[in-house]
C-alpha cells in the first residue's frame, strides 16, 4: 500500500513537473516571440522616420537647387543682358609678363562696369552663391564677380563651363562636377545660355554654388548616435560631407558598399556598412 503511495505521489509529481515545465517553456516561447516582435517593429519605425526625414532634406535641397537654376535663368533673361557684346573685355589677345592680367571692369566700358555692379548686387544678397562669371560669344569677353585675374590669352569659350552652357542651352543645367574656384573653395555649377529675343547666342552665364553652404545645410542632421548625412549627386559623386569634406568629389562606389553602388535602384530604406564598418 505504501509503495502504492509513492508511486502515485512519484506520478503526481512527475505530471506537475511536465505540466510546469509546458507552461514555462510556453510562456518563454511566448516571450521570445513577443520580444523579436516588438524588436522588429520597433526597428520598421525607426527605419520608416528615418527614410521621412532623409526625403524631407532631400526635398528641401532640390528645391534650394531648382530656386538656383530659377536664378540662373532669369539673369540670363535680364533685359541687362540681352545687350551682351564685346564692350565686355576680352583677356583673349591680352599679356602681361606676369602671366597674369588684373580684371578692373569698373574702369572699362560703362556697360561693362553696369553689368558687373548688377552680378555684384546679386551675389551679395545670395549667399549660397559663390561667385558669377560669364562669357561673350562675340569676342570671348568675360566677366567676373568677384573680379579674379585672367591667365594670358583667357578665352571662356574655349573652357569646359561654357561648351557646357551652349551644349545644354534649351534650359539652365546644374553642372555637379566638384571644382576649385579661385579662392581654393570648392564649387558646383549652374549655367545657362545667353540668348537675344531671336534666340542667337550670345554668351553663357555660370553661378557657382558655394558647397560649404550644403554642407551647413546638413551638418545638424542626426541619424541615431552616430549616422548622419551626404549628399550625393545622380552619377554618385559626393557634393557635401559635414564628417570628412576630403571625401568631396569622390564617388560612392569607391568604397564598396554594395547597396549604394547603383543608386538608381535604391527605392527603400535599408542597411549598409559604411566605410568605418559603422552601420
Amino acid at each position: 500500500m505504501k509503495r502504492l503511495v509513492n508511486i502515485k505521489n512519484s506520478i503526481r509529481g512527475k505530471l506537475i513537473f511536465s505540466f510546469v515545465s509546458l507552461i514555462v517553456s510556453s510562456l518563454l516561447l511566448m516571450g521570445i516571440i513577443t520580444y523579436a516582435i516588438v524588436v522588429n517593429q520597433i526597428k520598421k519605425d525607426y527605419t520608416s522616420s528615418i527614410h521621412k526625414e532623409l526625403v524631407h532634406v532631400n526635398n528641401g535641397m532640390e528645391k534650394q537647387l531648382e530656386l538656383i537654376q530659377e536664378n540662373t535663368l532669369m539673369l540670363s533673361q535680364d533685359s541687362l543682358l540681352q545687350e551682351l557684346d564685346s564692350r565686355i573685355t576680352s583677356y583673349v589677345d591680352k599679356e602681361d609678363p606676369s602671366g597674369k592680367i588684373e580684371m578692373t571692369p569698373l574702369q572699362n566700358d560703362p556697360y561693362e562696369a553696369e553689368v558687373f555692379i548688377a552680378l555684384k548686387k546679386f551675389t551679395e544678397s545670395h549667399p549660397e552663391i559663390q561667385s558669377i562669371s560669364l562669357g561673350v560669344e562675340e569676342n570671348g569677353g568675360y566677366l567676373r564677380y568677384p573680379e579674379s585675374a585672367r591667365s594670358n590669352g583667357y578665352d571662356p569659350r574655349t573652357r569646359d563651363w561654357y561648351k557646357l552652357g551652349l551644349e545644354k542651352s534649351d534650359k539652365p543645367y546644374l553642372n555637379t562636377d566638384v571644382y576649385f574656384g579661385s579662392d581654393g573653395t570648392k564649387c558646383i555649377q549652374s549655367l545657362s545660355a545667353i540668348k537675344d529675343e531671336n534666340g542667337d547666342i550670345l554668351g553663357v552665364i555660370s553661378l557657382d554654388i558655394h558647397l560649404d553652404v550644403l554642407t551647413k545645410m546638413i551638418e545638424s542632421i542626426k541619424i541615431g548616435k552616430e549616422g548622419y548625412v551626404i549628399i550625393v549627386d545622380k552619377n554618385g559623386t559626393i557634393i557635401a560631407n559635414p564628417r570628412d569634406e576630403s571625401l568631396v568629389s569622390k564617388n560612392i562606389s569607391e568604397f564598396n558598399i554594395g547597396k549604394l553602388e547603383d543608386l538608381s535602384n535604391i527605392d527603400a530604406p535599408f542597411e549598409a556598412k559604411m566605410s568605418d564598418g559603422k552601420e
